[in-house]
């Protein structure tokens, strides 16, 4: 994110007037802090005395040796803040973004700071954003090196980081191909997914952070051979979507550009939410064929997965809203089946990491399988996000002669839990669109219904994943 020359006499009235609101604040906080001090000073000294003209001099060295000896308590603008007004107080360069679109992000900077804001770009604007989330932490991601450097001896505060893009814009058709596989439409951490548009080799922090805001402003996307911004939309989104809990704003800068509007329309912007479910239970209870049932209306008598996962995605329609329901099924065993060995530990913890819903299913025609679904949901509670909704499910009902595991017994145990109960068949496909919709009403009515904005303010924000849309690529 390269600086433009020029002039833009606006933008920097906006940009001075931000900073001077700040040394304005603190000048009126200093001045009612001493006016302050001094009315209590007199209350609590009436006394007058005579002051002689060495004992003036004397206290005037005193008060000027205190004052250079200022505490960190001292009301003073902090030195960043003092930097970025001198810095744009003196600077012709005129910022990339428009006042308009600068408006709307402060807006929301100055509603979330101090918070975790994630940059794409380096360059002109950047002081400016560190200072308006002052106190907070800003960290900015930049493909050219040494402009990294130049920026770093001169503003040692702003925290940044190199950023390889190996796309290029003349690609983008098939990287949105691409974007479309099980592998980029998976949910999950970008620094383990296997999906080409992932930005991989950032530092560990940038994919740990819970982001309250990201800004893609980078990299450059305006001729054929640039890296174009496909990798920063897709990596932003998948970001913020992995987010067990909490909000983060999504910013695009030139949406007007094809490739940014596509990217953040694909990527951001489909759908009012998407959920993330998973199917656990004892190996042979169906849950590949309760999946396959769901999501393609099929069914095989002895279905096997080739990878030790099947993942589906399926959209329906829920009180008017489009609902994209990711839905994982792991041929995992136990903790208990595999004595807490600690590999098998990681793998738990990174396949329950993320989910909205999880059902429990077991076989009701054998016995142990519901029996371990304690066992189940002891992994859930030391795994999975506290608020995860829970559906029991028992399935392989049309199997009645075999059934050994009462309906009551379970509808019990499920009462008891706090969370619904259904008896399914894969084969017949029974209850089975109903267990999948009861699930999805659960993850909506917990999560609360978000309204969909306007065209014009040019963010994505997404509440755990449900993505309310306020960009001109959502609608």
């Amino acid at each position: 994110m390269r600086p433009k020359t020029g002039q833009a006499l606006s933008l920097k009235v906006l940009l001075l007037g931000v900073f001077f609101a700040f040394l304005l604040l603190f000048v009126l906080r200093s001045s009612l802090s001493s006016s302050y001090s001094s009315q209590q000073e007199k209350i609590a000294s009436p006394i007058v005395q005579t002051v002689s003209p060495a004992t003036k001099t004397s206290n005037a060295i005193k008060e000027s040796k205190t004052a250079a000896n200022c505490s960190p308590s001292c009301d003073k603008i902090p030195r960043s803040l003092a930097q970025a007004l001198i810095h744009y107080s003196t600077s012709t360069i005129t910022p990339q973004q428009t006042l308009k679109e600068i408006s709307v992000t402060a807006k929301i900077l100055d509603k979330k700071s101090p918070c975790n804001f994630l940059v794409f770009g380096l360059g002109h604007d950047s002081l400016m954003w560190s200072s308006l989330n002052f106190g907070g932490r800003t960290i900015f991601l930049e493909e050219d090196e040494a402009w990294i450097e130049q920026i770093r001896r001169r503003f040692p505060m702003l925290e940044s980081y190199h950023v390889t893009y190996d796309s290029k814009v003349n690609q983008a058709e098939n990287l949105m191909d691409v974007g479309r596989g099980p592998e980029c439409t998976a949910v999950g951490d970008p620094k383990y997914s296997m999906c080409q548009l992932a930005l991989k080799g950032l530092p560990s922090e940038v994919y740990d952070i819970k982001w309250d805001l990201i800004m893609v402003d980078a990299p450059t996307g305006y001729y054929e051979e640039a890296p174009g911004r496909m990798t920063a939309i897709y990596t932003a989104g998948m970001m913020a979507r992995n987010r067990e809990e909490g909000v983060t704003d999504v910013f695009v800068h030139d949406v007007n550009r094809v490739v940014e509007d596509k990217f953040s329309m694909a990527f951001l912007c489909e759908g009012d939410y998407l959920f993330k479910l998973l199917l656990i239970g004892d190996s042979s209870v169906g849950k590949s064929c309760l999946l396959l049932r769901f999501a393609d209306d099929s069914y095989v008598d002895s279905y096997i997965s080739t990878i030790g996962v099947d993942f589906k995605i399926r959209t329906v329609e829920l009180d008017g809203k489009t609902i994209k329901l990711q839905i994982v099924s792991s041929k995992l065993y136990g903790l208990w089946d595999t004595a807490g060995q600690e590999r098998f530990r990681t793998i738990t913890s990174s396949y329950y990491r993320g989910a909205h819903g999880i059902i429990i299913v077991y076989d009701v025609t054998e016995m142990e399988s519901f029996n371990n679904v304690k066992q189940w949901l002891n992994e859930i509670d030391r795994y999975a996000n506290d608020s995860v909704c829970k559906l029991l499910v028992g399935n392989k009902c049309d199997l009645v002669e075999n059934k050994v595991v009462d309906t009551q017994t379970a509808k019990a145990f499920a009462d008891e839990l706090g969370i619904p109960f259904l008896e399914t068949s894969a084969k017949d496909s029974i209850n089975v669109e109903q267990a999948f919709l009861t699930m999805a009403a659960e993850i909506k009515k917990k999560m609360g219904n978000q309204p969909t904005a306007n065209k014009s303010s040019g963010t994505v924000e997404m509440k755990g994943q449900p993505i309310e849309q306020k960009n001109n690529c959502c609608g």
